[in-house]
């Protein structure tokens, strides 16, 4: 492999299997936190939920996007994938906890919280922490997500992140470190385009 093709070295780590308790670390210590990760069900009862919570009660947080999977054509067969082992009667139980808990938090803190639903399909989910991006990935498996393997890409420059979500074009003398990371943050700016303010569906 040529050197321009390997990741800066540390940018590139991972987790098998959704590590919370880096998660958490990673939420307290940023000023942003982007998550688009569809259903948000058991945060509304885990520890992520507390710390994003707390650092938005602390002011720590200055702002919390949430996008979760909205409506269309795929939604069906999308939800099915999310939650395999279940009927589709407490998957719908799950979307509507999962809207519950995202509505709550957008009511208590509109000034810091924007919680949108994507129109678009959701293909991989992305949280973003300031200039950390974790990626994990969906699968049809009866294995989820969370126990999925998760890429933390980091070796950015600060505020990188941030100009990609606003909008701001790959430089054309990006490295391909750069190029990849820049990937996630499309898929998160274009569910951010193609998406309607949230709702609690019942």
């Amino acid at each position: 492999m040529s050197s321009n093709a390997t990741p800066p070295d540390g940018a590139l780590t991972g987790w098998v299997g959704l590590d919370p308790e880096a998660l958490i670390r990673a939420i307290e210590s940023s000023c942003t936190v982007l998550l688009h990760a569809a259903l948000y069900s058991n945060f509304a009862t885990n520890g992520i939920g507390n710390a994003l919570e707390q650092q938005l009660a602390s002011g720590d947080l200055a702002r919390l996007i949430l996008i979760s999977s909205g409506e269309g054509p795929w939604q069906a067969e999308f939800e099915a994938m999310l939650r395999p082992t279940l009927m589709d009667s407490h998957r719908a139980e799950l979307v509507k906890q999962s809207d519950t808990w995202c509505a709550d938090l957008q009511s208590r803190y509109l000034e810091k919280v924007m919680w949108v639903q994507t129109t678009q399909l959701p293909t991989q989910p992305v949280l973003i922490c300031d200039d950390q991006i974790i990626v994990g990935h969906y699968a049809h498996s009866v294995v989820p997500a969370s126990d999925g393997l998760w890429l933390v890409l980091g070796g950015l420059s600060e505020g990188q992140v941030e100009e990609w979500l606003s909008g701001a074009p790959l430089a054309s003398n990006s490295s391909l470190w750069e190029r990849a990371c820049y990937r996630h943050v499309s898929e998160c700016r274009s569910a951010l385009y193609q998406s309607r303010e949230g709702e609690v569906r019942g």
